[in-house]
């Protein structure tokens, strides 16, 4: 996640501001960092597009998009709280709701969403196709991400042995494979080849299917149940550098759940990895 702090020396809350955004992260379990960006004259309010101080935006979303409005102006700025009252700052709320927002943005207990993308085995593979497995794990994936490495293995084999039970898992590249030649369609079939995928690894050459989704991140997980509702989204545990010291296993927990017919007892994480490579 892109996070920018933008403020203007002359307006006194932008301290305080910084503080509230950086509690709210803590909170959220987020620790990307916050690029903080110094307004000192028009001309960088205007390339900045700058509404006044303080600003926040995540991914280049304004916290409060409905509160900027005209010329970017060297001043400062009014935040409306979740009670209706107009502030100079924004309160921690609104930051962890604005958090979960870029997080999931699919959004919780909603429904899969239709696709059909080219396989690295040459075949087609649409979400219908899926629809028999109780539980169906969507995963944004790529090759060079080194948090897909660490975690690769790991997804192998858990799709292995959930497999008797149903459980499907299928990987999808939407990485721009011109910017990243190790994410290009023939580099996916040699890595699948290489690893002897056990699921089905799609290449989504337009990022329509990312975009979709609202996913960002590589490896990003969105788990469905039988009747294809998003019920966990986010990291396959909590311990990217050592599968031994891991405490909270969420992908592994999740599917149990699910499988039992009880709700996961954790149903959404921060996405840990690299951002998804967009095209320009």
């Amino acid at each position: 996640m892109k996070i920018e702090f933008l403020y203007w020396e002359d307006c006194p809350s932008h301290p305080e501001a910084l503080a509230r955004l950086r509690d709210g992260l803590r909170a959220e379990g987020v620790d990307d960092a916050v690029e903080v960006i110094r307004v000192d004259s028009q001309g960088d309010a205007d390339r900045h597009r700058f509404p006044g101080s303080p600003t926040i935006r995540f991914d280049g979303i304004d916290l409060q998009p409905e509160g900027v409005q005209g010329s970017a102006l060297l001043t400062c700025r009014t935040y409306r709280t979740e009670a209706g009252r107009l502030s100079p700052l924004p309160t921690v709320v609104m930051i962890r709701q604005a958090v979960r927002r870029i997080m999931m943005p699919l959004g919780l207990r909603e429904r899969l969403l239709s696709f059909s993308l080219p396989a690295t085995d040459g075949s087609t593979v649409s979400s219908e196709q899926l629809a028999a497995a109780p539980v169906l794990g969507v995963v944004f994936w790529c090759n060079h991400c080194p948090y897909v490495k660490a975690w690769e293995d790991r997804m192998i084999a858990l799709q292995r042995e959930y497999a008797g039970r149903g459980v499907r898992f299928v990987m999808i590249s939407s990485n721009d494979p011109v910017a990243f030649p190790d994410d290009s369609f023939p580099a996916m079939q040699t890595r699948a080849r290489e690893k002897a995928y056990p699921f089905p690894y799609l290449f989504d050459e337009t990022q329509e299917v990312a975009k979709t989704f609202g996913a960002t991140r590589t490896p990003e997980i969105f788990l469905f149940d039988r009747e294809r509702v998003l019920r966990y989204h986010g990291a396959p545990d909590d311990n990217m550098e050592d599968a031994a010291a891991v405490i909270h296993r969420y992908l592994r927990d999740a599917i149990d759940a699910l499988l039992s017919g009880r709700d996961p007892a954790t149903s959404a994480t921060p996405p840990k990895g690299c951002s998804i490579k967009w095209k320009k």
